[in-house]
């Protein structure tokens, strides 16, 4: 199912002779061919992707309502999975890079409007769920802290910080596949000096906003 949102999305920025390019990439990734498909191989990448299709969007059309719909989704997504919360993050980075980038014709009220309708439709789901699922986002996450702590034997400490960063960066390297990470890692600089040259476009503003918040991530 993720081809699909994948296909649109790429299609967007790459044009249609070249948007199943990324979709022949995905189905090679060692985590898809290697394991048996669970929950986070085939829901969570398509919920994160959906939620990337919208954003960009969103920004798109500058449209409040997509705003809106946008923070809904995004607190739907984090009801599957709290490893989707930083699609929130992304979102507001990404809405924040393109303003900076277009500031010279785009009003800041046009930011403040996105950020607006995001936590609007959070909220608006938030309350729905409360009060018709008694479902408290707040109480689950602190007690799925409490039980990833004690399953990770997790010791407050620089050095155990440290070994967790070490760890999940290799982890997550070697199951993207080495190649998939140097290509990220090759994008993200000729994004970067897309920037410098200040010829970047959507595609720039996202690699920048993705790259920014898995550094906050790691931090």
């Amino acid at each position: 199912l993720i081809l699909i949102p994948l296909y649109f999305l790429s299609k967007s920025f790459l044009g249609k002779e070249n948007a199943f390019l990324p979709c022949i990439i995905y189905i090679v990734f060692p985590n898809i061919i290697l394991m048996h498909l669970e929950l986070d191989q085939v829901l969570f990448p398509l919920l994160f992707l959906c939620g990337i299709y919208l954003i960009f969007h969103t920004i798109k059309r500058q449209s409040f309502i997509y705003s809106i719909v946008c923070g809904a989704y995004i607190y739907f997504a984090a009801f599957f999975t709290f490893a989707l919360i930083p699609l929130m993050a992304l979102a507001f980075t990404w809405i924040l890079i393109d303003y900076w980038m277009n500031r010279k014709t785009r009003k800041i009220s046009s930011m403040l409007m996105h950020f607006t309708g995001i936590g609007i439709g959070i909220i608006i789901i938030a309350a729905i769920f409360y009060f018709l699922l008694n479902y408290d986002i707040f109480l689950r996450y602190g007690n799925s802290i409490i039980r990833h702590r004690m399953h990770k034997l997790y010791e407050p400490g620089l050095q155990q910080i440290f070994e967790a960063i070490l760890l999940n960066n290799v982890e997550f390297s070697v199951w993207s596949g080495i190649p998939i990470i140097l290509l990220t890692i090759a994008t993200t600089i000729k994004s970067a000096i897309h920037f410098i040259r200040r010829k970047a476009d959507q595609i720039d503003y996202l690699m920048a906003a993705f790259a920014l918040t898995y550094i906050a991530l790691n931090i």
